[in-house]
């Protein structure tokens, strides 16, 4: 990673998509954006994904995988953990 212009270039050799390498490349960009590694509203755990949509005070959480998983979110207004079924999304208001 080296400084380039007003922002940061990044050389990843033989990059292979996974969701490790994934969460990493996510990682990448938030700090080379000045966001940093960890922050709100990304999840502990590599197999949910989670948006969140301030105009309406939601969180949607994400199980991309075929077994039960649990993942915790932080948040402003706190952790939320929660478990979702295989292939499972869920809805809430923060």
């Amino acid at each position: 990673m080296h400084d380039f212009g007003k922002g940061k270039g990044i050389y990843l050799s033989s990059f292979q998509v996974n969701l490790a390498n994934t969460r990493m490349l996510y990682q990448l960009i938030r700090c080379a954006g000045g966001e940093g590694l960890t922050g709100d509203y990304m999840t502990d755990n590599l197999n949910c994904e989670c948006a969140y949509y301030p105009g309406s005070n939601k969180l949607v959480v994400i199980n991309n995988s075929d077994t039960v998983q649990t993942t915790s979110i932080p948040t402003p207004q706190g952790l939320q953990t929660v478990t979702l079924d295989a292939y499972d999304t869920l809805v809430m208001e923060l």
